[in-house]
C-alpha cells in the first residue's frame, strides 16, 4: 500500500492544523461519535492553571477561588497542540505512544494560542474576567515556559454553546465546521490495529502509522506500510 502525507501539509483558509493526542482506550468511540471530551480547569495537569499572575494578597486569593469555582461550572476546555512530531506530547497524552494523534483543523475564530510566561506578573484587578468578556479566552490561555515545549492551542466552550453536549458527568464538543477530524496518526508503539482505526470512520488516505526517527529525538511517519500494526499480521 503507498500513502502520502500531502493532505498533512496545509489546514483551509481560517483554520489552524492541530494534533489532539489521546490512548488507546476511548478513541474508536471518540471517532464514531465525532466529538471530543472537553476538559475541566480543575483537573488539569498544571497547578497552576488559571493562576498565570501572583497571588500574594489574600483577599486576590479568596477573588480568584470563588472565580475559579464559577468557572468550572460554565467553561470547558479542549488542549491540542500544533506539534505531532513531540516524543514528549506522546509520551505524556498518548499512553507512551500507545495511543493516537487526531490530526485537527479548528477554525481560528474559536481556537487562542497559549502564551507562555517565564514570570509570573502582578494582576491588582480582582474583578476577574467572565465566560462571555472578549478577553476571557485570552485570559484563560496563559501558562508557565516550564510547559512551553506542547506547543498549545486551546478551545474554551461554555457548557451552553450548541456544539457541547453532556454525557452523564463528562461533557464533549462536537466535531462541526469550526472543528474539524481530518485524519489520524497512529502511535509509534500501537495498540490499536490500523483496521479497527478505519473502520471507525477514518478515510484511508488520511491515515498512518508512526515511529520513532532514526537521527533526531522525533516522532515521523513510517513510510514501510508492512511494518503497521495490522489487524491480520501473523
Amino acid at each position: 500500500m503507498t500513502y502520502s502525507l500531502e493532505w498533512l501539509k496545509k489546514p483551509e483558509l481560517g483554520y489552524r492544523r492541530v494534533f489532539y493526542f489521546t490512548g488507546p482506550n476511548h478513541v474508536l468511540t471518540t471517532i464514531r461519535n465525532r466529538r471530543v471530551k472537553l476538559s475541566a480547569f480543575d483537573k488539569c495537569n498544571d497547578v497552576f492553571e488559571l493562576a498565570s499572575f501572583s497571588l500574594d494578597e489574600r483577599a486576590s486569593r479568596d477573588a480568584h477561588r470563588n472565580w475559579m469555582q464559577s468557572v468550572k461550572d460554565k467553561v470547558g476546555l479542549l488542549c491540542l497542540s500544533e506539534d505531532w512530531k513531540n516524543p514528549l506530547m506522546w509520551a505524556h497524552y498518548a499512553d507512551r505512544g500507545q495511543g493516537v494523534c487526531l490530526v485537527i483543523d479548528v477554525s481560528m475564530k474559536i481556537s487562542t494560542p497559549v502564551k507562555y510566561l517565564a514570570v509570573r506578573k502582578v494582576y491588582n484587578d480582582r474583578d476577574f474576567p467572565k465566560p462571555n468578556s472578549p478577553n476571557f479566552s485570552e485570559f484563560c490561555s496563559i501558562k508557565s515556559t516550564k510547559w512551553k515545549y506542547e506547543r498549545e492551542i486551546r478551545v474554551i466552550s461554555k457548557f451552553m454553546d450548541s456544539d457541547v453536549v453532556k454525557d452523564g458527568n463528562m461533557r464533549f464538543l462536537n466535531f462541526s465546521e469550526r472543528l474539524k477530524l481530518v485524519g489520524v496518526i497512529n502511535g509509534p508503539r500501537p495498540v490499536l490495529c490500523c483496521e479497527e482505526i478505519l473502520a471507525a470512520g477514518i478515510d484511508r488516505s488520511r491515515f498512518f502509522q508512526s515511529r520513532p526517527a532514526f537521527r533526531k529525538f522525533n516522532i515521523v511517519s513510517q513510510q514501510n506500510t508492512k511494518l503497521w500494526k495490522w489487524c491480520d499480521k501473523t
